[in-house]
């Protein structure tokens, strides 16, 4: 390729360069001859890396041919001037110089495209002494360094109106703050004007140029506050505790660094505003001189209460307790049992129960800590509910540092409440969280106790199902899957067969014949009620007769029972007879539409749907009219039963309107079995048998059985 360039043979050059993707080196073969166009070209399109630099130097062959054009103008002027006569080939020269005169406008298109114009472009034409094409240009754009640029040219020119309006184009407050400060109006215009400026620019170094001027000339109060505008608080700070600025001090200080906020901490320390020093000194970090002063401040109230009789108790600050509040979370297990005890104290005297509680905690005072949670509605977290539970050695809970163990018999706490041994607090935490609404955590709790059943009951309150489902499977207790199980039959069992099978299971398991037996009774009026399953529905009343029998029930239910599973029984074999003897089957169903008790076992209006099926097959429009005349006397809504397309085919076939058989109105209602009130009645809550086995501290788990369907056999 260099061999080709040497030769002059370009287009032998250009392809080889192309060939092997050295598109940097074409762009410079353009540029070696003269080719800017096609430079640029290829720099936009594969050289993007070069294209700022081809730019530049493409302005600044422009810059140069802008000189040589100045030269051959001079040229062709002298020759002219002294009558000498140019050949063809001298005039073509000095033509093209000309030509390229006026590219100056190139030249600063490239500059700019370069991203070198405020730098090339003002020397370009200062070089060249055209200042007004330089004010022009900057003038007209919007540069903000160009306009700074030209506005210190104008005021190095002592131009300052002119420059005054270039620096408010470039939004230089700065400067503006400056010339108006060192103009020549009277002082207190010039102020005016200063200010006037940070007000509506509200610049940072404006206003700290507007300070050190105002401080210079005596005007401290404004100096401050344009200190504090600026944010150089170390000069607001200094100048307000020089001159007794004490109300502007706390302000400063809190937007300043540490040091500075212990600086003014001593001072208003010394100046009695214990309150705000106390803030400075703990927002500075130096959290021991803080505390220590929070309780000498408390002590002196205390102390000027007694001297005045005891009337009245010292007020504390909001902002005194916040910030012992936050020291007290920051130190947290870090803070002595000295300290942690005197912050007890300040912090249920002044209502903060919350920190209260914490610091309890921390100190082991279980029984004072529930009590207190009790009494002021302090929400009993888990973490907190796991700090409160001793251990079961009587040592010190899981979570807590330690002053000693809480074992067996303690002391009093300070709310009054005896301190007793593990079990004691773990009810009290129990009922605590059971107030709360936290049922989960309370049956934890009343678990841990070895008080299942009423672990249980919080569960039932919680509505968590399937921890309900696994606490009665873990517990083994006969009186736990009873409630179990009766608060199971309260949800919608009969679209869940999981909760179905609990059910079933845990009757089963406590031997509770009689309940069982209701829930498959119930189960059957289900299955007729929702699905016109009779087949599963005699499979669940015969299951229903079984537990019944165990239970060693009075004879008049069984019987009852009997004769209802006997019709259920007789419909489900004529609807096996549709097929193969569909005039038996329109017999059986005739005697038992004749049966008195048959709305005690089943919907009448599925045998009459079965009859009408029956007749619209065979085209006897008329049976099917009067079987639905009768299904309207006995007040059976049709819709229900009937397919909206065999009663219009009827109707039509008779001729008689649909609405004469479809009135509106319902049928009797279809009894179910009724639970009663709340099934968890059945067990009460004195004398229950309980097993000694431990259940696992954590009521939760899952219930690992097969997703059946509705199955009663």
């Amino acid at each position: 390729m260099q061999v080709a360039t040497q030769l002059g043979l370009l287009d032998d050059a250009v392809r080889l360069y192309r060939e092997c993707g050295r598109y940097d080196l074409l762009n410079g073969l353009y540029q070696a001859s003269g080719l800017w166009e096609r430079a640029l070209e290829v720099a936009e399109a594969n050289d993007g890396i070069n294209l700022s630099t081809t730019h530049q130097l493409y302005a600044q062959h422009l810059e140069k041919a802008i000189a040589r054009g100045r030269e051959g103008e001079g040229l062709a002027s002298l020759g002219k001037q002294s009558g000498i006569t140019f050949s063809a080939l001298h005039l073509q020269i000095i033509l093209t110089l000309i030509w390229v005169v006026g590219d100056t406008a190139g030249a600063i298109q490239h500059y700019e495209l370069a991203g070198t114009h405020c730098v090339e472009v003002p020397r370009m034409l200062y070089e060249r002494g055209r200042v007004e094409d330089l004010e022009e240009y900057i003038t007209q754009g919007n540069n903000v360094q160009l306009l700074k640029w030209w506005s210190q040219y104008l005021e190095s020119r002592g131009e300052f109106e002119k420059a005054r309006k270039t620096y408010t184009r470039a939004q230089d407050y700065l400067s503006l703050v400056r010339l108006a400060c060192q103009g020549g109006q009277v002082e207190r215009v010039r102020h005016r004007q200063a200010i006037e400026i940070v007000n509506e620019s509200g610049s940072a170094p404006a206003a700290y140029h507007l300070a050190r001027h105002l401080e210079a000339v005596g005007r401290t109060a404004e100096a401050v506050s344009f200190y504090a505008r600026s944010n150089r608080f170390n000069h607001a700070i200094r100048l307000a505790k020089d001159h007794g600025m004490d109300s502007e001090l706390m302000g400063f200080a809190l937007k300043s660094r540490p040091s500075l906020m212990v600086s003014v901490a001593d001072y208003l320390q010394d100046k009695g505003e214990l309150e705000k020093a106390v803030q400075l000194y703990q927002k500075a970090g130096e959290v021991t001189k803080a505390l220590d002063l929070c309780f000498r401040s408390g002590a002196a109230g205390g102390e000027a209460d007694q001297k005045h009789g005891g009337e009245g108790e010292g007020e504390k600050s909001p902002a005194m307790f916040e910030a012992l509040k936050s020291m007290m979370d920051d130190l947290g297990s870090h803070a002595s049992p000295q300290v942690l005890s005197r912050c007890v104290e300040f912090f249920v005297a002044n209502g903060q129960f919350d920190k209260a509680v914490g610091l309890c905690i921390t100190n082991r005072k279980h029984l004072q800590a529930i009590e207190l949670c009790v009494a002021h509605k302090v929400p009993i977290s888990e973490d907190m509910a796991e700090e409160l539970t001793p251990k079961k050695d009587g040592g010190e809970s899981s979570n807590s540092g330690g002053n000693g163990g809480e074992s067996g018999r303690m002391g009093k706490s300070k709310g009054g409440m005896a301190e007793g041994t593990r079990e004691d607090v773990l009810r009290e935490l129990a009922k605590a969280c059971k107030r709360q609404g936290n049922f989960h955590l309370a049956c934890k709790k009343y678990t841990q106790a070895g008080d299942r059943l009423k672990a249980l009951k919080c569960l039932l309150k919680s509505g968590d199902t399937k921890s309900i489902v696994y606490y009665a499977g873990v517990s083994r207790s006969r009186d736990i899957y009873i409630l179990a199980a009766n608060y199971l039959q309260n949800l919608d069992w009969h679209d869940d067969p999981q909760v179905m099978k609990s059910i079933i299971a845990f009757y089963t398991k406590a031997k509770a014949h009689l309940q069982l037996s209701d829930f498959y009774d119930a189960c059957a009026q289900v299955e007729i009620d929702e699905y016109r399953d009779y087949e599963k529905a005699l499979g669940a009343m015969n299951e229903a007769a079984r537990q019944l029998a165990k239970a060693g029930s009075p004879g008049d239910k069984l019987a009852q029972l009997n004769k209802r599973v006997f019709l259920v029984e007789r419909f489900v074999q004529a609807r096996r007879l549709a097929k193969d003897d569909p005039d038996g089957m329109a017999a059986m169903c005739q005697q038992l539409l004749a049966n008195d008790d048959l709305e005690t076992a089943m919907r009448a209006g599925d045998v009459f749907a079965a009859l009408v099926d029956h007749f619209f097959e065979r085209g006897n429009w008329q049976q099917c009219h009067s079987l639905m005349g009768s299904m309207r006397d006995r007040g059976i809504v049709l819709d229900p039963y009937l397919d909206h397309g065999v009663l219009a085919r009827v109707c039509q076939e008779v001729g008689v309107p649909v609405e004469e058989l479809d009135p509106s109105g319902v049928g009797p209602a279809q009894s179910g079995v009724d639970f009663g009130d709340d099934a968890e009645d059945e067990v009460g809550e004195e004398d229950l048998p309980m097993e000694e086995e431990e259940v696992a501290s954590d009521a939760e788990g899952n219930f690992n059985g097969g997703n059946q369907g509705r199955s009663y056999k």
